[in-house]
């Protein structure tokens, strides 16, 4: 299976030859759907993972990922770090199977309304002494045997009527007592024997509708949508969790590359005072400096190696963070990662606000609490029923003449009930009821108000990072001409057309240029990292299998 990602963005931040970086959202597939060659002509089939959360839509197969960014290209880019953190951390794949298991838990709700097939069986039996008046007087009792056996298929129904189809036979036998040679006549003067049994098959429709309390089966969907939206809440949070801490991961990978940038200025700077400092000597010799222009140099160069040092220690402890996260304990990174740019930055901008995770939990929980209140309510109502049935019976000795006489020649029966359950306290009851729908319209206004919060900070982050856009823009260009400035005034210094300290104000510009595009590329990641969070859910959750 080949590395495939979809065009919600675009494929390659990059020509033909360029750096070819997959910034995006990761997910964990289950091996189906088809694979589509991003980036290169090999494929390998592998087991794969799959998450969510980042800054695109894109599946990476993990040991696919590992192989094409370390061999292959030599370079390790945001998406092939995800998957290897995600390969090595045992609590995102736990949070991804919560995940796809309380996605399909949520229909757990819908299986009130599923046809059940039921069966009883019951058997019985007594000794009567004094049988039933019509029997002869002589006799001193009887043994009774009753069996029932039952099979009905039932259902529960949207709109609130239970229907159910059912067969019954039932098995009576008389066995008398006292019975001897010289009662049969008797006996047959009656036309008894001194065992008695007989069959009764009845088919049978049964219906019954709820108009009140469950009116036309309002309780019972209220109870389907209270189970679903619960369940999905906790899939949303889950899924929520899963992409805050692929943000992290992904933050952590940026991080690493500010502070390898960070640490590469301080190199710079080192050279810049490196070279200012034997351009001094040289002119300290020449006797056209002075002394303390040399230790001037001197201690620019000592100031600026004890901030490489420093900058290396915050790489080192970074590298360290990076490593640990996808299972490696030593702090070197071998692959080279993909250096932060402009144009980077202006691919990772999202097109268009999707829903965040926490509304989309704020919004299933509002439903749950719609539902269960509105299941407290009719709780409360008066019970109204109305039942009928219509059965059919057939009468035999035996089972299977029974049975047939059922169908073929029945002996018909039909009944109506009406049920009617009223509670005697309705002030107390319309109060509680008020209180009811007074959560309800909490939970709306609550709701309503974090989706004003959502489209806000949309907004907000949308304005800070267009004006962070503009001045990371002009400070490209101002690095540009102080890079341009602290050349040539090396070579003024050099040639005596310019002083010291016009070489160190040359200096501290060109790396104060330099450490203001890093500061503003980390607020503008760190915007983009709370923008990733907005997801378009145009795909389905991906079972787990």
């Amino acid at each position: 299976m080949a590395i495939y990602r979809n065009n919600w963005q675009q494929r390659f931040f990059g020509k033909k030859g360029s750096q070819n970086l997959f910034l995006g959202r990761v997910f964990i597939d289950d091996g189906s759907g088809a694979s589509e060659k991003a980036g290169c002509e090999k494929t390998l089939t592998v087991p794969k993972i799959s998450v969510s959360g980042g800054f695109g839509i894109y599946r990476v197969p993990v040991f696919l990922c590992l192989l094409l960014s370390a061999q292959l290209w030599g370079e390790l880019d945001v998406s092939g770090y995800v998957a290897q953190v995600l390969h090595n951390n045992q609590d995102f794949v736990a949070m991804q199977k919560n995940r796809s298991a309380y996605n399909a838990i949520s229909d757990e709700g819908m299986l009130i309304f599923c046809p059940q097939l039921k069966g009883e069986y019951s058997s019985e039996f007594a000794q009567d002494p004094q049988l039933i008046p019509y029997f002869p007087t002589f006799l001193s009792g009887a043994d009774l045997i009753n069996r029932n056996y039952l099979v009905k298929l039932e259902q529960n129904t949207p709109i609130g009527l239970d229907v159910a189809l059912q067969s019954t036979a039932h098995f009576f036998e008389v066995k008398f007592f006292q019975f001897t040679p010289q009662q049969q006549q008797q006996f047959s003067t009656f036309g008894l024997k001194q065992v008695n049994y007989t069959w009764q098959v009845t088919q049978s429709v049964r219906a019954k509708q709820h108009l009140w309390k469950n009116g036309f089966g309002r309780q019972a969907r209220a109870r389907a949508r209270h189970s679903k939206s619960s369940a999905l809440a906790q899939s949303f949070l889950e899924n929520y969790q899963l992409q805050q801490q692929i943000v992290a991961v992904e933050n952590v990978y940026w991080q690493l590359v500010l502070a390898k940038e960070a640490t590469s200025i301080r190199k710079e700077s080192v050279h810049y005072a490196q070279k200012l400092l034997d351009h001094t000597l040289q002119k300290k010799r020449e006797s056209l400096a002075l002394e303390s222009e040399v230790y001037t140099a001197k201690s620019i160069l000592n100031t600026n190696l004890l901030e490489q040092d420093r900058a290396e220690d915050a790489e080192v402890a970074l590298s360290l963070t990076f490593n640990s996260l996808r299972g490696i304990s030593s702090p070197e990174v071998s692959e080279s990662l993909v250096p932060l740019s402009l144009s980077i930055l202006q691919k990772m901008i999202p097109t268009c606000m999707g829903i965040r995770g926490d509304l989309r939990v704020h919004e299933e929980d509002c439903k749950a609490k719609e539902a269960e209140n509105e299941i407290s309510i009719d709780d409360l109502l008066p019970d109204l029923n109305v039942s009928a049935f219509v059965g059919f019976t057939g009468t035999s000795p035996y089972l299977h003449s029974s049975f047939d006489m059922s169908w073929q020649n029945p002996a018909p029966s039909a009944g109506v009930v009406v049920e009617l359950s009223f509670p005697l306290a309705p002030f107390k009851i319309r109060s509680v009821i008020r209180g009811y729908k007074n959560k309800t319209q909490a939970a709306k206004l609550g709701l309503k108000r974090a989706r004003f919060l959502h489209d806000q900070q949309w907004t907000e982050y949308m304005d800070r990072l267009e004006q962070k856009k503009k001045i990371l823009e002009r400070l490209y260009e101002s690095a540009s001409l102080q890079k341009e400035k602290l050349d040539n005034a090396h070579l003024e210094y050099e040639r005596g057309l310019n002083t010291f300290f016009d070489i160190m104000s040359a200096y501290n510009d060109y790396e104060t240029s330099k450490i203001s595009i890093l500061n503003t590329c980390q607020v503008m990641l760190d915007i983009l990292l709370n923008l990733s969070l907005y997801e378009e859910r145009a795909y389905p959750l991906l079972p787990n299998k």
